[in-house]
């Protein structure tokens, strides 16, 4: 009998899947010791020369499991590597940030040869926890992102100045900006202001005047800032986003409304010299309409 309802949807899109699950479970299972092997044979990535479209995929170590506007979306892994492996087979996009569960399941799958990756360090802050902005450094180390041949760590640095919880996470993402820049490798930075609602709920504050705060802190963690990228979000005003530091910026961009709606303040912002490329998060692969490979062309367009 055919399937029905959800479980046709299911049956329908595995069959169609661009990944091969049973060979990432199959390592996992039955071959652990292999996957150290696999990362190391990855090949490391190429530092971008030129503007650059990479995803961030690193949400679900947060606990954040919302994409494309369904609140649970990330919770479905083999949905989201199935997606983000139709994204990579583009040629064009540069690499990823993600936890070591989600990198290690992409180069498994072989979609990250020779990709620019970047290991996410501080998950530890839960969504929705008591303790959010005490964010720990619960994913990747100094010492995983070198034996895993990765290209950069990144962190998350929220800070609200009423939560004691802010000064712990400031500080350890100083001292990771500082063992990053010695080991040679890239230290992406996110850096933002936050505050707690009446509810409890962390919030983020996307006004310009807290955006270059945020941008004015994170530029002068550390011993050195040679290898440090800072990673911004888009915003009303690119030019005064740009002047507040001589730092690269990579540009966090929300694709949930779609690539047009954006396409003329995004092409604005990468005239900009140091603004050097495009983070998208993962609302680029869960699009509301079209195609993963429709929507993943449409804003390699951007840079183009």
């Amino acid at each position: 009998p055919r399937p029905h309802g959800c479980l046709r949807g299911c049956a329908e899109r595995r069959r169609t899947m661009s990944i091969d699950i049973n060979q990432i479970i199959d390592m996992r299972v039955n071959h652990p010791e292999q996957i150290g092997f696999v990362m190391r044979d990855r090949g490391m990535g190429i530092r971008p020369n030129a503007k650059f479209l990479m995803i961030a995929a690193d949400d679900p170590a947060r606990g954040n499991l919302a994409a494309g506007g369904n609140p649970r979306a990330l919770e479905d892994r083999w949905d989201l590597l199935d997606r983000l492996c139709q994204a990579f087979a583009i040629e064009g996009v540069k690499g990823c940030v993600g936890a070591a569960d989600l990198v290690e399941d992409l180069t498994i799958a072989g979609v990250l040869k020779e990709k620019f990756v970047i290991g996410s360090m501080n998950r530890g802050g839960l969504a929705d926890s008591s303790f959010e902005l005490d964010d720990v450094m619960s994913g990747y180390d100094i010492a995983g992102i070198h034996e895993s041949r990765l290209d950069g760590g990144k962190m998350l640095l929220r800070l609200d100045y009423s939560d004691e919880g802010s000064s712990h996470t400031l500080s350890r993402c100083a001292r990771g900006v500082c063992a990053l820049n010695a080991s040679g490798r890239i230290a992406l930075l996110e850096a933002v202001i936050s505050s707690r609602d009446e509810s409890g709920r962390v919030r983020t504050h996307f006004d310009m005047d807290s955006i270059c705060l945020a941008t004015a802190i994170a530029s002068g963690l550390g011993t050195t800032s040679g290898l440090t990228w800072l990673m911004l979000p888009l915003c009303e005003d690119v030019k005064r986003l740009a002047h507040a530091t001589t730092l690269p910026i990579v540009l966090r961009v929300d694709f949930s409304a779609g690539v047009d709606a954006l396409r003329d303040r995004v092409q604005e912002a990468l005239s900009y010299p140091n603004i050097i490329g495009i983070m998208a998060d993962t609302s680029l692969v869960y699009p509301s309409e079209g195609s993963v490979e429709d929507a993943v062309k449409a804003a390699l367009e951007l840079i183009a």
